[in-house]
């Protein structure tokens, strides 16, 4: 449930929640994901401290999920279910490795090698799990046949969760 609160308030409460230690980086990247405020808008509030913020949940949740973090490590992204990644936002959770800012390499460098030839008719993504791989390489290559293949039930299931969520779904 959406939650307005002053940005003074919001404020305080990032405060408060980075006392208990954590870093800032983190939370931020807590309140743009689950709490809906993109890091541009958390920069004007220092500037606006009697703005009205709206948050897409409760401060309380947004609490939890960082109090799980700091003291269970657990990753935000699980915590969030979703992860931002290249130009896409990719749903995760356990059972799944977060696609991470060096597999963007594998794709350029897939890409790459794909532009060079004159037809690319099937491309493999080995050990899938979310599908971050295949869901680009369906993107950019929209003539081709994919295959994500993975050994693991939930990675398969997770993959087809982001194919289907991009509608590329018929390409692999």
């Amino acid at each position: 449930m959406p939650t307005v609160l002053r940005s003074d308030a919001l404020l305080a409460w990032r405060h408060q929640q980075l006392q208990n230690g954590g870093n800032p980086g983190d939370l931020d990247w807590l309140l743009d994901l689950a709490g809906g405020v993109r890091w541009t808008l958390l920069q004007q509030l220092r500037l606006r401290p009697d703005q009205s913020v709206t948050l897409s949940c409760s401060l309380q949740e947004l609490e939890e999920l960082w109090t799980r973090h700091r003291l269970h490590h657990t990753p935000l992204q699980y915590l969030v279910g979703v992860c931002p990644w290249r130009d896409l936002e990719l749903q995760v959770g356990p059972g799944v490795l977060i696609p991470r800012q060096e597999t963007e390499l594998l794709v350029e460098l897939a890409l790459e090698r794909a532009l060079a030839m004159e037809n690319v008719p099937a491309w493999a993504d080995l050990g899938t799990g979310s599908g971050c791989l295949a869901v680009a390489m369906a993107r950019a290559l929209p003539n081709s046949r994919g295959y994500a293949v993975d050994t693991s039930a939930a990675a398969l299931k997770q993959a087809a969760i982001n194919l289907e969520r991009h509608q590329l779904s018929h390409q692999v």
